[in-house]
């Protein structure tokens, strides 16, 4: 069945390659002076409903953009050259079957594109004009996903791990941190050893930690999501943000997925326990603190829309998300986790929180 799937996802894509660029023919060779054009569907905004089931479902507005050659500016015709050349790569990567990045495709012409930022935009709104997943392209983002602790071996830290008991039985919790600066000082502090295994002086041990370096790409959340399934593991998932909008929006990721993932539920983590930071924790501190900024706010705002309901609840998952950025927009701060790592000895501060959380689980 999966097969079939992929074949005719493939085939929805081709199809409108082919229609696309053959209405670009017609247009240059049928008609004196034709513009040909190229329209997509973006997804302008996601409204959130629940289903009688429970499930949370998102209603998709979209609003259609066109790209014209030459258009009545030079960028305009950029702009269209450049969905041509990500259309070509796709048709290629189909065609010879294999995965190219995101990464890649910006890199084939970076003067066109100028920024990845296009490349990325672009490339949602062909999935979404076809219906079809980004992976259904053949497209990837670049791995950015770090983990640590997941092996007991003294093998290179280069040499591959498979998810089998072996290597994941030992487990007992797993932390997400938000950037993988903040990652590498709780690693230093609370000692890596030589065998992988993570917090060896702490009071838990075996573990691990990731980082997908800000929000999550798809593979981050289907790795944890394989760890979670897995029938050997049965412990919690910890994360750990900065207490600002991203923070926030970035923790509501992991639980609910992202826009491009959606209805995908092997790409969401909703039990995620959310340590911090928060308000409550930086008070109980006295750590500094930073002004929300007027995009703070704009953001927050946005994103308190996103975790409501059609008829006006709360998207399950997300009430802490939503209280907590209440609660930021009221009092007008936000801290970065480094800029709380010397006054609140956050490693340790840690231990102590996740040794309790552990133990409860048991």
């Amino acid at each position: 069945m999966d097969g079939l799937m992929a074949v005719s996802s493939a085939d929805k894509v081709l199809g409108y390659i082919d229609e696309t660029v053959e209405n670009i023919y017609r247009e240059l060779h049928t008609q004196p002076g034709g513009v040909p054009s190229i329209t997509l569907k973006r997804i302008s905004q996601l409204k959130p409903y629940q289903q009688p089931d429970g499930q949370t479902r998102w209603e998709i507005e979209s609003r259609d953009t066109r790209y014209s050659f030459p258009g009545k500016t030079k960028d305009e015709a950029r702009r269209f050259a450049c969905v041509l050349s990500i259309l070509t790569e796709i048709q290629r990567a189909i065609h010879q079957g294999i995965i190219v990045t995101k990464r890649d495709i910006f890199y084939r012409d970076p003067k066109l594109f100028i920024k990845q930022e296009t490349v990325d935009r672009l490339i949602e709104d062909i999935a979404h004009t076809c219906n079809v997943q980004r992976i259904d392209l053949h497209i990837v983002a670049s791995p950015r996903g770090l983990v640590v602790g997941i092996s007991q071996s003294n093998e290179p830290e280069t040499t591959p791990v498979s998810l089998g008991d072996r290597s994941i039985g030992h487990l007992k919790w797993i932390l997400v941190v938000e950037k993988e600066a903040s990652r590498h000082n709780i690693c230093m502090h609370l000692k890596l050893t030589a065998s992988r295994q993570l917090f060896n002086r702490c009071q838990i041990r075996h573990g691990i930690e990731m980082t997908a370096k800000g929000f999550p790409d798809l593979a981050t959340l289907r790795f944890l999501r394989m760890v979670l399934d897995h029938p050997v593991f049965s412990g919690p998932i910890f994360g750990l943000l900065d207490m600002d909008p991203y923070g926030i929006e970035i923790l509501r990721c992991y639980r609910t997925g992202s826009k491009i993932s959606l209805g995908d539920t092997q790409s969401r983590v909703p039990e995620m326990q959310w340590l911090g930071l928060r308000l409550e924790h930086l008070a109980e501190k006295d750590a500094a603190v930073l002004e929300l900024t007027m995009r703070d706010r704009s953001r927050a705002r946005k994103m308190l829309e996103s975790m409501t309901l059609m008829n006006g609840e709360v998207v399950p998952g997300t009430a802490d998300c939503r209280a907590e950025a209440q609660r930021m927009l009221m009092a007008g701060k936000k801290a970065e986790i480094q800029t709380a790592e010397s006054v609140m000895g956050i490693a340790r501060w840690l231990e102590e929180r996740m040794a309790t959380a552990v133990s409860e689980a048991r």
